[in-house]
């Protein structure tokens, strides 16, 4: 009898063991599972802020651009208008007119335009600023 209790105590140890280990393997590939589902959300969290941070810094540039170019006046000589815009990318020079060329981009640019006798600005040409990379 002793024996038949022993036996059936090792069967039940086994039969708890096995559940316990199937539980286990069971509750571990849902908390792996769980872990990967979480580090793509992570991965695409990264990525759209770093979408986000893109474009809130191409809108501070194109900010900063229109209000450098809405600054210009037709009192400023070359000095000042460098002084603001920087320097020119090109610059052609005519008999009574020369223009700075500020290129934001392949197909997009600005234009400043000045009397070549006294070099204030008369008149330019803002770039699309929704163009500026």
């Amino acid at each position: 009898m002793f024996l038949k209790i022993k036996i059936e105590f090792i069967m039940v140890n086994k039969i708890v063991l096995t559940f316990i280990l199937i539980s286990s393997v069971g509750l571990s590939q849902s908390i792996v599972s769980k872990i990967q589902d979480l580090e793509k959300r992570v991965e695409k969290l990264e990525k759209d802020l770093l979408e986000k941070t893109d474009e809130i810094s191409k809108l501070k540039k194109t900010n900063n651009l229109k209000s450098l170019w809405r600054s210009l006046n037709n009192s400023l000589i070359k000095e000042e208008v460098k002084s603001i815009l920087g320097e020119p990318d090109n610059i052609h020079r005519m008999e009574y007119t020369t223009i700075w060329y500020y290129k934001y981009g392949n197909y997009n640019e600005g234009k400043v335009k000045f009397r070549t006798s006294d070099g204030v600005l008369r008149e330019w040409i803002e770039p699309n600023f929704e163009g500026v990379k």
